[in-house]
């Protein structure tokens, strides 16, 4: 039946655009600032234990809190720092997410928050 095959092939193009089309969405959406201005700054989940803190913090923003995963870092950039999506990048970051829309960058449950 050469009709049964072509017709599971579109239906299986189909299902890969819109999950394409899905993932391009949440991808945007959690890439929005955040109104505090914090950013979550995600690096390599091979790195060593500590890695991603230490290059978080060479960005120059104050470092926030850690994500659930330890290659997540909430940082505060300077607000004047017009050049922290540059050095984030420099730094090592491979994605500059919204922390609160990216719920991955939430704490630790357990952890508490100190605010300053």
């Amino acid at each position: 039946m050469p009709g049964a095959a072509s017709g599971a092939s579109g239906l299986a193009l189909i299902a890969a655009f819109h999950l394409a089309s899905v993932l391009a969405m949440a991808f945007v959406i959690a890439s929005a600032p955040d109104p505090s201005g914090q950013v979550a700054l995600v690096y390599s989940p091979f790195s060593a234990s500590g890695e991603a803190f230490r290059q978080a913090a060479a960005t120059g923003g104050r470092i926030v809190r850690v994500g659930r995963k330890p290659w997540i870092v909430v940082v505060a950039p300077d607000p004047d720092n017009a050049a922290f999506a540059a050095q984030a990048r420099a730094s090592g970051a491979w994605l500059q997410l919204n922390p609160v829309i990216a719920g991955g960058c939430a704490p630790k449950r357990g952890v508490k928050l100190v605010r300053s």
